[in-house]
């Protein structure tokens, strides 16, 4: 039967996105659709829901007078419909327009960049330029977007760590009339391989205007890489401008680190349509919310882009991050003043919940702790402790799990926003961590130097841990044995490399001794090194699955004096497996006898992997 000018065919459920999104090459814009709001005012986008219903098939036909229906809200705040725009016969094919951004996110691949006239276009270009009134330039300018992502996407693959062959000094930056919420976020941004090394090596930032934010940035990444101390001068300039970036970002004051930091990525943004491209493919989170009425039997769903993941704490109690983070995907219910009215309830359901998860993770993700509670006219500060690991694992899309090393965090030590210090801990290339603090304990002292410390002290900032610098790990394959490798890390290399033997580690197993006779290996060690002859491991892997499976610790030892025999051992410097064990943890156990003074290790365990 015939279909009337303005019936409704079907409900559109699909998933609420903004325009950004088709800006952006790695998001696939295919199925994305143009939805005309009620008051006509303007537009937004809409992309399918997973399930498939008859609002995913209407096809564009590229030529406006052949459409007879569009997406349009059916009412304020209700649900979006498929309508018809005019009068259709039975039998007759639903057509749309899907609109000028899809289509130009669709083509952009395609389009070329030389100067040839459009008449030169394969004819879906054509059709696709006409009907949706493209200009040649816009199509070029999409297309170079295009490539330029392209580019960025390919230097960040192939960058994420630091050269090898170069070595990349520390400084610290002077504090300025209270600049150290600058330093902090500025040393962590520093400390981003693929970041730096966009901005110095790329062609991409060859040709920065002086005077822009993003000149003066890429010349303090120089400062502090150099052998020489920072440019007084020129630090001066870069932090002088800081009210450019918010008006109460005035001298002598303290401000929020988080806000410093996403103002000046908009501002370099704002000076470099490239670095837009760097920000989002660095730093971008998808996240996708979905709102439920009661019973949870209808759902709305939307999908924003963030660049900072910002985790409340408010309320909550001996937390580690991932659980803050897991938490605030959870499902809640919602507010009263915030319930969303279910159009497919005629708008009478009496509550909501909301549940979110990632759509996509960054490359670098940053998670701040909302530490700041605003009480009245006073702002204080939440020293809620809150654990944090060197690596974590969270989850996008389908459940597929993406690791994380931690690479910077800003800590802010105060009683208000406007009262208090920052300072930072970097990974540096040579995987050591270290502190950078702008002000002296002494007044009229200089700026003090950086201060290596242990991966230990970095985590132990549980109360006052601000903002965390996490990069992807790319080799996942290899993420597993990330913390056994950091353990002998830490364990060897605190000394210089020298002829004395004075960097050595001991690996060792605690394998079972019996009291009577302590040198001797009990009948349960025996088995244990049967079994593993029996097992003929080869791999780091099958090793791990061989002490996790017969309840062994493995401890790891450093060096911590200059000696060069253990005495009283079978072969020199004690590296005959069982009875290297023996003299290590006997020794460790028993302080008094004589040969425990003799051990060229530490005396208690340094490191233990389970």
């Amino acid at each position: 039967m015939d279909v009337s000018e303005g019936a409704i065919l079907c409900i559109k459920k699909g998933i609420i996105i903004n325009n950004d999104f088709l800006n952006y090459s790695d998001y696939d814009s295919s199925d994305v659709r143009v939805i005309n709001t009620f008051s006509g005012e303007f537009t937004y986008l809409m992309d399918n829901n997973p399930k498939t219903t008859y609002s995913n098939f209407p096809k564009d036909p590229l030529d406006p007078k052949k459409c007879n229906a569009k997406f349009i809200e059916d009412s304020k705040d209700s649900y979006v419909v498929l309508k018809t725009t005019k009068q259709i016969k039975a039998y007759t094919e639903i057509l749309i327009t899907f609109g000028k951004l899809t289509w130009m996110s669709i083509l952009r691949a395609e389009w070329t960049l030389t100067t040839d006239s459009p008449n030169n276009y394969p004819i879906i270009f054509k059709k696709a330029i006409c009907a949706n009134e493209i200009t040649e330039e816009e199509a070029i300018s999409a297309s170079t977007n295009h490539r330029i992502q392209q580019l960025i996407v390919n230097f960040i693959n192939t960058h994420m760590t630091w050269q090898t062959d170069i070595h990349y000094f520390v400084n610290i930056l002077p504090n300025i009339q209270s600049s150290c919420f600058i330093n902090s976020v500025l040393q962590c941004l520093v400390r981003i391989p693929v970041l730096s090394r966009l901005l110095l090596e790329s062609d991409l930032f060859q040709n920065i205007d002086d005077e822009t934010f993003l000149s003066k940035y890429v010349s303090l990444i120089k400062m502090l890489f150099s052998n020489q101390p920072p440019n007084i001068e020129k630090v001066s300039i870069f932090v002088n401008k800081r009210e450019e970036l918010a008006k109460w970002f005035t001298p002598n004051i303290h401000q929020d680190a988080q806000e410093f930091l996403s103002f000046l990525l908009e501002k370099f943004c704002q000076e470099n349509a490239n670095f837009e491209f760097v920000r989002h493919y660095l730093f971008t989170i998808y996240r996708e919310s979905t709102k439920y009425c009661n019973g949870h039997q209808h759902q709305s769903m939307k999908r924003e882009i963030q660049h900072i993941l910002q985790i409340d704490i408010e309320n909550m109690n001996n937390c580690s991050i991932n659980t803050l983070i897991a938490q605030s995907m959870n499902m809640k219910q919602m507010l009263k003043d915030e319930i969303w009215k279910c159009p497919e309830c005629n708008f009478e359901n009496s509550e909501s919940y909301e549940s979110c998860k990632f759509y996509k993770l960054p490359n670098i993700l940053i998670v701040q702790l909302k530490r700041y509670r605003n009480s009245g006219k006073h702002c204080t500060i939440n020293n809620t402790e809150v654990e944090y690991d060197r690596y974590m694992t969270l989850t996008h899309k389908i459940n597929e799990s993406i690791n994380y090393e931690l690479i910077g965090v800003v800590v802010f030590d105060g009683t208000g926003i406007h009262a208090g210090h920052y300072v930072a801990y970097i990974l540096h290339s040579t995987n050591k961590w270290y502190l950078i603090d702008d002000t002296s304990k002494n007044r009229g002292e200089k700026t003090p130097r950086p201060k290596e410390v242990s991966i230990a002290t970095v985590l132990n900032n549980k109360k006052l841990a601000y903002l965390f610098f996490y990069q992807k790990i790319i080799d996942n394959h290899g993420f597993m044995q990330n913390n056994i490798i950091d353990m002998v890390i830490d364990s060897y290399g605190k000394n210089i490399p020298n002829n004395n033997n004075t960097n050595n580690v001991a690996v060792t197993l605690k394998l079972p001794l019996t009291n009577k006779s302590p040198q001797k290996a009990s009948p349960k060690c025996i088995e244990i090194l049967k079994n593993f002859k029996i097992a003929n491991i080869n791999t780091l892997d099958e090793f791990l699955k061989y002490i996790k499976d017969n309840s062994i610790e493995l401890y790891f030892w450093r060096q911590y004096v200059e000696e060069d025999v253990v005495r009283n051992s079978c072969v020199g410097n004690g590296t005959c497996g069982f009875q290297l064990e023996f003299l290590l943890h006997w020794r460790a156990d028993h302080p008094k006898p004589v040969l425990s003074n003799n051990d060229i290790y530490m005396k208690g365990v340094n490191h233990i992997f389970k």
